[in-house]
């Protein structure tokens, strides 16, 4: 028959907040807290069976947290140091989804029993992380510039991200796991007078960290989830870039 995937509307309650300050002109910070309970909540997931994407509606989560930022222009001149931090308490307050490929039901997959299969079809995800939803992330680096001669200048910058480890699939199989990670960027720029022209070698993800943005199941691998002698089936991810070296040249007219 023809695709059919209808969902409900999503709902949200609750508040965010925050400062702002500036000391001196040197020392700029943020700080904002949030908390939000959502019911009916849309969530994406691959389904194997139809071989397709599909939007559902978890029952109820909460996500709440709080945000940080710094940025400190520093006694040494031309350097500044800046950043992030922010906690994220995201989970399914209520929410019975399909089970993953290969789920057993001491696994967890012992929800919603189909008698013409004896298989269970769903599982419980209360309490649980929302996927692709990290706890921690942070972020923290350096600018620094420099007047050389004639004009010229220089700028270098180092920076690193860190992301505490979450799921990247909605039914949360082992083989989701994205470990926490930490990503290194830098950069050395040579500049002309007013930045008329610029001559720059950018390096991204110096660890070549390779990160799960996504991942699902394969269809026609795996079988009998719900049972007890369910076998795990192959996955799938969209993973992101490893390191990148750029040689980049400007002119502005």
């Amino acid at each position: 028959g023809a695709f059919n995937n209808t969902f409900a509307e999503e709902h949200v309650s609750g508040f965010e907040g925050g400062v702002k300050g500036n000391f001196a002109r040197r020392l700029t910070f943020g700080v904002t807290a949030y908390a939000y309970d959502y019911t009916d909540l849309q969530v994406g997931a691959f389904d194997a069976a139809s071989i397709s994407f599909k939007v559902l509606n978890a029952a109820a989560a909460k996500v709440q947290g709080v945000e940080l930022e710094v940025d400190w222009q520093t006694p040494v001149d031309g350097l500044s140091l800046r950043g992030s931090a922010a906690y994220n308490d995201a989970k399914f307050k209520d929410f019975l989804s399909g089970c993953y490929l290969g789920q057993t039901p001491a696994l967890g997959c012992n929800k919603t029993l189909n008698p013409a299969t004896g298989a269970f079809l769903e599982q419980d995800m209360a309490g649980r992380r929302l996927n692709n939803a990290p706890e921690v992330v942070m972020f923290g680096g350096f600018l620094y510039t420099r007047d050389l001669t004639q004009g010229l200048g220089l700028e270098l910058t180092l920076d690193a991200e860190y992301s505490s480890a979450y799921f990247a699939n909605l039914r949360q199989s082992p083989q989701d796991l994205q470990d926490a990670y930490t990503k290194i960027n830098a950069g050395v720029r040579l500049f002309g007078p007013d930045r008329k022209w610029e001559l720059a070698l950018l390096a991204r993800n110096l660890t070549s960290e390779y990160i799960f943005a996504a991942s699902g199941p394969v269809t026609l691998t795996g079988s009998g989830s719900g049972t007890p002698t369910a076998r795990f089936g192959d996955e799938s991810a969209a993973i992101t870039r490893g390191r990148e070296v750029f040689l980049r040249a400007a002119y502005r007219f």
